[in-house]
């Protein structure tokens, strides 16, 4: 009498296949994980205080010197590069500039402060002063030309960075 043979897998054989699948189970695992922590870390440093306080400085600095004087009152660099006086025009229209803005440090924070000039372009006292950014660890400004440059180092503990920024002065 002969034994019916029944086709199939044997015992070895699916060992050995399950054992391939668990490796690339545990593999595409791992490298879910690490996605994960890697996109997490990227979130948390994108919207931590010190990018979001370096974004603010960026605009606020571009903002104020694209419309500051370059011809009848330039820039006003202090001694060391540590603050910045810039004069501009509160109406296109007018002759000579009215407004000033001074970038400065006070402590950690950095802040500027928005106020007007008298008729012969002295700086009055300031009408508001905003902090721009906290966790300042240095800033340096400098003037070539007609483009103004701020470098702004900020660091919060665990995190830190320096930002390059310049603007070119437009008004004239």
């Amino acid at each position: 009498m002969k034994i019916k043979q029944i086709k199939g897998f044997s015992l070895i054989e699916l060992m050995v296949c399950v054992g391939i699948m668990s490796i690339m189970i545990l593999g595409a695992g791992t490298v879910l994980v690490h996605n994960q922590k890697g996109w997490n870390q990227m979130y948390k440093r994108v919207h931590s205080g010190i990018v979001a306080d370096g974004y603010v400085c960026k605009k606020a600095f571009d903002g104020v010197v694209r419309k500051s004087s370059v011809l009848v009152k330039g820039p006003d660099v202090g001694v060391g590069g540590n603050s910045l006086n810039v004069f501009y025009y509160s109406d296109p229209s007018s002759t000579a500039p009215d407004r000033y803005a001074s970038f400065y440090t006070a402590g950690s924070k950095l802040q500027v402060s928005y106020g007007q000039l008298d008729s012969l372009g002295a700086i009055l006292t300031a009408n508001r002063t905003e902090t721009l950014a906290d966790n300042v660890e240095s800033v340096v400004f400098s003037t070539a030309g007609t483009s103004t440059k701020m470098t702004l180092a900020l660091k919060n503990g665990s995190e830190a960075i320096t930002l390059t920024t310049s603007a070119i002065m437009h008004s004239e």
